[in-house]
């Protein structure tokens, strides 16, 4: 997972994102056993993140894979973003 080499007690981490901030409250969520309790906890690391993400995601793949179990019949078609179709292909 790529939040290990960037979430890490390490001095070095691998991408260079550094905020004690971040790494108090990851520990802190993490020593709670309570879900109820941690909630908080990892709310306010959302928040604090949303400030300053380690990462910057600078575009996104719009694929969509699947498999034919036996004995059904797979059904093909866009879901999403119908504008955005091959020439020639159509919702069934």
């Amino acid at each position: 997972m790529m939040a290990c080499g960037i979430f890490t007690a390490r001095k070095r981490k691998s991408p260079g994102y550094n905020n004690p901030q971040v790494d108090k409250l990851i520990t802190e969520g993490n020593s709670v056993l309570d879900v109820e309790k941690r909630k908080p906890i990892y709310h306010q690391l959302y928040q604090v993140l949303a400030q300053d993400p380690p990462v910057i995601l600078l575009g996104y793949r719009e694929i969509l894979s699947g498999e034919q179990r036996p004995g059904h019949r797979l059904q093909t078609g866009y879901l999403q973003r119908p504008d955005r179709q091959p020439a020639g292909c159509q919702n069934r």
